[in-house]
């Protein structure tokens, strides 16, 4: 089976019934498939390699198209989280830091702040913005970047299966016996979601465990700069919370770049009392303040 043979119709189908049509196993090389044939065209990053071996690669390919804004992603060699930018304009090569601010948000010379390493590629084929020149849409092809550093990813069977609950699904895919194709667990899905997200928001607590036991990031944030603490409180799901904050030792405090709201700020204002007696409880502060000054209780008002 791959990827064109997974129809649209069986994407909305539930992943028990899937798993009757074509084996676990099947679906998630299917998976495999799609996310590559979606990341073609961010196929740029080249991991373990250095600045002389991207000067030899860009070189090499702009001898031949002479192409200013040709450019490949690297890891950078003085910070493992941070990626290095080279590209060629002029028969000259260039390097650029793109850092990571926190978890997907990364920035080249401190501004601007963008989520999405994908998304920082984007931003610079539109405008130079202190580069050397803008961005070519051709680069030296690679492979596309980690999926936990995107913005988007591909909808897969664990995001499908987390969201509806499927604990015996999500166990399988996580076990040792998914090895070749299993998704990365901090992937994202193609609205922005992780697995966790999923779990915490449609209250499958048993599920939030598990992922966080194989490695879920408790703080991955979402297109809108939510973390799961954010969509469970949204959600008025109080016992997922806890799991977070219990076993994933999620910070309550934590807040949404995108309006500064912590948790506490979600369950007000979706009046989700339990979660507003949890946090308390927990001791998330009883006043803290948007970016727009508002605290918890102008919120619920």
């Amino acid at each position: 089976m791959n990827a064109s043979s997974f129809n649209s119709n069986e994407q909305e189908q539930s992943v028990t019934n899937l798993v009757k049509i074509h084996s676990l196993s099947q679906l998630l090389k299917r998976d495999r498939e799609q996310l590559l044939t979606q990341s073609r065209s961010i196929a740029y990053y080249h991991p373990h390699i250095d600045r002389d071996k991207a000067e030899q690669f860009l070189r090499a390919k702009y001898t031949r198209y002479k192409r200013d804004g040709l450019f490949l992603l690297r890891d950078c060699t003085t910070s493992p989280h941070d990626f290095s930018l080279s590209l060629v304009c002029g028969d000259k090569c260039y390097h650029y830091k793109i850092q990571l601010i926190y978890d997907i948000y990364f920035s080249i010379d401190s501004d601007p702040q963008i989520a999405g390493i994908e998304s920082v590629i984007s931003y610079y084929q539109q405008l130079s913005d202190g580069l050397a020149c803008i961005l070519s849409n051709d680069f030296v092809q690679g492979q596309p970047p980690p999926t936990a550093v995107r913005r988007f990813g591909s909808t897969n069977t664990l995001h499908r299966a987390c969201k509806q609950g499927n604990f015996d699904i999500v166990k399988k895919i996580l076990s040792s016996e998914t090895l070749v194709n299993r998704p990365d667990v901090n992937g994202k899905d193609s609205f922005g979601f992780t697995a966790l997200h999923e779990a915490s928001y449609f209250d499958h607590d048993d599920i939030v465990g598990l992922l966080i036991k194989a490695g879920a990031h408790v703080l991955s944030r979402d297109t809108n700069g939510a973390t799961a603490l954010h969509k469970a409180a949204a959600g008025n799901r109080p016992s997922a919370l806890l799991i977070l904050i219990a076993q994933g030792f999620a910070d309550y405090e934590e807040r949404n770049y995108t309006n500064h709201w912590i948790p506490l700020h979600e369950a007000a204002f979706h009046n989700s009392t339990a979660c507003v007696q949890v946090l308390l409880d927990c001791g998330a502060p009883l006043r803290p303040r948007t970016d727009q000054g508002k605290t918890p209780l102008d919120l619920a008002e």
